[in-house]
């Protein structure tokens, strides 16, 4: 099988364990990888952490091994982790309602259409990135009513009916 990008795919850390880490790579879904004694863990400077210091919920940089196995989810060794930030996100799984998308930024409202007040709005830059189930390059001013999406968002809400995430 073709082997996954390796320049940095941009993944959410959802789990550690001492002997490897669950991710949600933006481009692949949902990845096991392996921490070895070649796993090389840096902050966004460059300086030098371990395992003990990752935090589920941040952003990472994730440089793979050239393997990773069929199964579901697909296993692999990191080679590179980079915190990217430690801002706290996490993957929200949900249903367009409506999509507003405009020059500088989406406003993507997910939930339940019947209910306004289980519904969020999910704002973003225009220029982020946007992937199709095939991790493809995707436009958010395609999506349509009933679609079904996954984002990584800020845990930080507006305390507004919707509240907003980023």
């Amino acid at each position: 099988a073709e082997a996954p990008e390796t320049s940095g795919n941009e993944a959410l850390l959802t789990a550690i364990d001492e002997e490897n880490i669950t991710l949600y790579d933006t481009k692949l879904g949902e990845v096991v990888a392996n921490i070895t004694e070649e796993t090389v863990i840096t902050d966004a400077e460059g300086k030098t952490l371990e395992v003990k210091d990752l935090t589920e919920g941040v952003m990472l940089e994730v440089k793979y091994a050239e393997f990773m196995t069929m199964s579901l989810p697909p296993i692999t060794n990191a080679l590179e982790i980079k915190v990217t930030s430690l801002e706290q996100f996490e993957v929200m799984n949900e249903t367009v309602v409506a999509v507003e998308a405009g020059e500088e930024a989406v406003a993507i409202t997910v939930g339940d259409k019947e209910n306004p007040a289980m519904q969020t709005v999910i704002n973003f830059p225009a220029d982020k990135a946007v992937v199709d189930v095939t991790g493809e390059d995707a436009d958010a001013a395609n999506l349509s009513e009933g679609a079904k999406i996954m984002a990584i968002v800020s845990t930080a809400s507006t305390r507004s009916l919707p509240p907003q995430r980023t």
